[in-house]
């Protein structure tokens, strides 16, 4: 178990000696034992603020606990983040105190008291938080669990749960937190796999999971999904590369994705705008431009892409503002 803890008092300063606050101890707690993030400018402390994490991982699952006693921040995670650890996993944010927006997919989810949401560490995503008590639960899932599991684990992210199960859900995941810093390693484990799939239900339900007659070709159409959105910054990423990655035929691969009711290039072109709009929402941290953006996104001509990006969102991509808290 790892454990990060800010009593609210500084450091005195000394000559040559670098002390960092504790956002950026806290930054680095996360990056060393959850994921790579930035706290970026709107992040702010309030005099005597105290912070307390923890952490516990077993074989690609983990479990967190961040507590604050009054601060506001801002988390970012972009695209050099997601390139520097090269984490692939899916997280449940969930929160016991306070409140939070999360932003993903160019989906937005506000969380209050008992709520949660599921993300992807794959992906660009901000996620905000108001001012006062805080305390959240993080538990990342391996990704070959959920894609064994979910046709399409990205669809059920920054989505509200299903109705019925949501209680359950806080309740089950709420008691494991309370537990886990004792449970053996396999204890662990077996228990982490358990309260998985009971999230994975309450965010997808039985239409999302693969089972029956479909498994096979949503279990192939998932993977070609995957390999899409790994490869989106690749300007000359082609429909055959995709089907020979995959190891399925072009033609298979095109009746897959029109069984959808849309072309393999429709969603090539969608996930490319998709990403673009996540990272739009996260560039004043990290400072890309829009050509750079474009760029990272797949996308050679920077004109072209801003002539997409309004068909789509209705506004060119320098108009897209910064979400409010």
């Amino acid at each position: 178990m790892r454990e990060f803890h800010w009593n609210g008092q500084r450091e005195p300063s000394r000559p040559g000696c670098d002390h960092p606050g504790p956002w950026e101890r806290l930054q680095r707690f996360s990056a060393q034992n959850l994921r790579a993030i930035t706290y970026d400018k709107k992040t702010k402390l309030l005099p005597g603020c105290q912070i307390h994490a923890r952490s516990r991982s077993v074989k690609g699952f983990t479990l967190a606990r961040t507590q604050a006693t009054d601060g506001r921040s801002r988390v970012v995670r972009s695209a050099a983040e997601i390139a520097d650890d090269g984490r692939d996993q899916f997280a449940l944010l969930l929160l016991l105190r306070g409140e939070a927006h999360v932003l993903q997919f160019g989906r937005s989810l506000r969380l209050a008291l008992d709520s949660f949401a599921l993300t992807a560490s794959s992906e660009p995503i901000v996620q905000e938080s108001g001012h006062g008590l805080s305390d959240s639960i993080y538990f990342a899932i391996p990704r070959q669990f959920v894609n064994q599991r979910v046709i399409v684990g990205e669809d059920i992210c920054v989505r509200p749960p299903r109705t019925g199960l949501d209680k359950l859900v806080l309740d089950t995941v709420t008691v494991f937190q309370k537990n886990a810093w004792d449970l053996s390693d396999d204890d662990f484990q077996k228990s982490a796999r358990v309260v998985a799939e009971l999230v994975l239900l309450a965010l997808g339900g039985p239409a999302d999971q693969l089972s029956g007659e479909g498994s096979v070709r949503a279990a192939h159409l998932a993977r070609a999904k995957h390999i899409i959105r790994k490869r989106l910054a690749e300007p000359d990423l082609t429909l055959s590369v995709i089907a020979a990655e995959s190891g399925l035929s072009l033609r298979y691969l095109h009746n897959l994705f029109r069984d959808e009711g849309r072309t393999m290039y429709e969603y090539l072109k969608g996930e490319r705008l998709q990403r673009a709009r996540g990272m739009i929402d996260v560039s004043s941290a990290n400072r890309m431009t829009i050509t750079e953006i474009a760029m990272e996104c797949g996308f050679s001509d920077p004109a072209y892409f801003s002539r997409l990006f309004k068909q789509v969102f209705g506004m060119t991509p320098s108009e897209v503002k910064q979400p409010c808290t």
